[in-house]
């Protein structure tokens, strides 16, 4: 008789150790899923940020020293150009202004700004 109870005692660990270590199992497997699906959209936001740091290098590129704002569209991005005129300075040369501004489909928004030298506007030139 007493090695029956004892048997059934074993036998109620074995189930609660089985449903322990299904639990165990199921919150790694949860904890591993969730860890992917945040490397996958941090990947994706690291690569739209470099798209976008190289669209804004391309813009700030632009060759023209024209007062202008440009705007346009890609498949990920909309994006404007301002290029302002020559501030005023002493000499033969200014400072212009070239700022891009890129709003991403995520709703993400990108900036840059710089300045460059450009010919001066000499009156009666």
């Amino acid at each position: 008789m007493e090695q029956a109870s004892v048997a059934a005692a074993e036998g109620g660990f074995a189930t609660i150790d089985a449903l322990v270590a299904t639990t165990l199992l199921a919150v790694t497997i949860l904890m591993a899923t969730a860890a992917l699906h945040t490397a996958v959209r941090a990947s994706g936001a690291a690569l739209e940020a470099r798209r976008a740091a190289t669209l804004l290098e391309d813009l700030l590129r632009t060759d023209t020293d024209s007062v202008l704002v440009l705007r346009g569209d890609t498949a990920d991005f909309r994006w404007s150009l301002a290029l302002g005129g020559p501030s005023p300075t002493l000499g033969a040369a200014a400072r212009c202004r070239r700022q891009v501004e890129i709003e991403a489909s995520s709703g993400r928004r990108y900036l840059a700004t710089t300045d460059r030298i450009c010919p001066s506007k000499v009156d009666g030139a």
